[in-house]
């Protein structure tokens, strides 16, 4: 679940993605840049768990929402209040998209995801729209290739 705490007199956004393994932070210092963090021995309750930074995400707007796709690891969705969607997920390497969305009226700014993790909801301050992530074995149209 995402919270959001005060560090010193700025706000901090931050989620961790659904086996712990790894936060995602934004801080209004910085309101561009996402951290990553990855934790190391906290599900082996070691004395020597601890952080290692993983990687940063810098965009050209300010983020304004993340949220972690919860049957995907390591895949992290963000909106920056623009009508595009950042997607980050980090397999053999990490990799960040964008994604357009196809209504340049629509500027989300807030987001949440199923539970399966294939569809997300946008929101803006005046309506919202749903997303559906396309499978590999979908064809052009969208429907399974037999």
């Amino acid at each position: 679940e995402i919270s959001a705490c005060l560090v010193g007199s700025e706000m901090c956004i931050r989620d961790r993605n659904n086996d712990g393994s790894v936060l995602a932070c934004r801080n209004e210092g910085m309101p561009t840049a996402v951290l990553l963090y990855e934790f190391f021995g906290l599900h082996e309750r070691s004395v020597d768990a601890h952080l290692r930074l993983l990687g940063i995400i810098v965009l050209s707007s300010p983020v304004r929402d993340v949220v972690w796709r919860p049957e995907h690891a390591c895949s992290l969705v963000l909106v920056t209040g623009q009508s595009s969607v950042y997607c980050w997920s980090m397999n053999d390497t990490q990799c960040c998209e964008a994604v357009a969305i196809p209504n340049d009226k629509f500027q989300a700014s807030h987001i949440t995801c199923s539970p399966d993790g294939k569809t997300l909801l946008l929101a803006d301050t005046h309506s919202f729209c749903c997303v559906v992530t396309a499978t590999e074995d979908a064809g052009p149209s969208g429907e399974a290739a037999s």
